[in-house]
């Protein structure tokens, strides 16, 4: 739910070559695409997993991805070292930044989040923020 320019600088700072978003979203990818190493773009629609806008090479549908024959490539994931998620701070203190995650830190702090509230699998929680953030996606 970035800007053009927030879009940009996060696409060049990281190298994404690949970007899923929104097709409500895709107008601000679309201006930021020349400026940036994107390569592809996976358009979702909510409803129908169909964009209003026009497929080609460069521009997939996620239910593309999802009717794909095959089974997915297996792929070797150092839990260590390799990059789990780039979360861009808020840049409160200037430019944001992107703060390099791990699988392991992920798992880590679920964990750690899990053991803290005494949580178990049988538990309902009341979530108050955004999901989009990065407490949602460790949290939920």
């Amino acid at each position: 739910m970035h800007r053009e320019r927030e879009v940009q600088h996060q696409l060049s700072e990281s190298g994404a070559e690949n970007n899923c978003h929104p097709d409500t979203l895709y107008p601000i990818v679309e201006n930021s695409w020349s400026r940036t190493p994107l390569r592809s773009a996976i358009v979702t629609n909510p409803e129908h997993f169909v964009p209003e806008i026009g497929l080609s090479a460069r521009i997939l549908s996620f239910q593309q991805l999802l009717d794909g024959n095959g089974a997915p490539p297996r792929t070797k994931i150092d839990i260590d070292n390799d990059l789990a998620a780039l979360q861009f701070t808020g840049g409160t203190t200037g430019t944001s930044k992107g703060a390099m995650l791990t699988h392991r830190n992920l798992v880590s702090n679920a964990i750690a989040f899990g053991a803290w509230i005494n949580g178990t699998a049988e538990d309902t929680f009341l979530t108050a923020l955004p999901l989009f953030h990065i407490y949602g996606m460790i949290r939920a």
